[in-house]
């Protein structure tokens, strides 16, 4: 079953691209088929490692992302800090509605959750990426 979800998946992000691409949406916007120029699929995260161990000569730090409670977390302010000095690179892992299972945050440090002002903190991963993304390497 998990092969198959995973074909379908390929299949439907393969679809996306090609779109983006070569597709209608190449003409539509231009800057969405720059962007997913750079997009690049894998089988798995083993391989996702390999490739960047491959073209940077040093094995990621894994951050993952999740909702769920739990510690020891990494703190926004720290990760940032470690984005800026020099250093090994940083694969930053999300994950869907679902979650990660736990064989994936196993392997990374975990990120704390983002918090807004009420006890619920479940957002889509699209809106968890954009805020995450700009508290690591936003401006302010």
């Amino acid at each position: 079953m998990v092969e198959v979800v995973r074909g379908a998946l390929r299949r439907l992000v393969e679809r996306i691209i090609r779109h983006w691409d070569t597709g209608p949406g190449a003409i539509y916007n231009h800057t969405r088929k720059e962007a997913l120029a750079l997009a690049r699929l894998a089988p798995d995260l083993d391989a996702v490692v390999a490739d960047i161990e491959r073209e940077t000569g040093t094995l990621p730090r894994l951050v993952a992302t999740s909702a769920r409670d739990g510690s020891p977390r990494l703190r926004f302010g720290v990760l940032r800090q470690r984005l800026q000095e020099a250093g090994s690179p940083v694969l930053l892992i999300f994950g869907t509605g679902w979650g990660l299972t736990e064989d994936v945050l196993g392997r990374c440090e975990v990120l704390e959750p983002v918090r807004g002002s009420g006890d619920w903190n479940h957002l889509s991963v699209r809106s968890a990426a954009a805020i995450i993304l700009d508290r690591l390497c936003g401006d302010g």
